[in-house]
């Protein structure tokens, strides 16, 4: 026998029996189909979880919107929690303490004028 047949008998034994080893390419292809779009449905669905968790943010964030508004009118009502301490200023004898004004007064409407 020559080498040239021995490989071709060699090549054509191995042939044979790797043949029942190799899958078939259809069942393959079809299971590379599924996982793909798994992958693509689950991007899909990150993406509208992010999109929805953003939209919630942004309605939260604006509905407190107001909540600070109201905050600065609260405090352009406030009154100065010492005014009480001072003497009235009508015939009795002027102090030091009743000539101190507070430091933060003039943001109060009433002393603007």
């Amino acid at each position: 026998m020559k080498i040239e047949d021995k490989l071709k008998k060699l090549f054509h034994e191995n042939l044979e029996q790797g043949a029942g080893a190799i899958p078939d390419f259809q069942p393959m292809w079809e299971e590379a189909e599924r996982s793909h779009r798994r992958k693509q449905h689950l991007i899909w669905k990150i993406a509208a979880s992010l999109l929805l968790a953003g939209t919630i943010g942004v309605v939260v964030l604006l509905s407190h919107q107001d909540d600070k508004n109201a905050t600065i009118i609260a405090i352009t009502l406030w009154n100065e929690p010492t005014k009480s301490l001072t003497v009235p200023q009508s015939g009795l004898e002027i102090s030091e303490l009743t000539i101190w004004k507070s430091p933060t007064g003039f943001l109060l409407p009433k002393n603007n004028q």
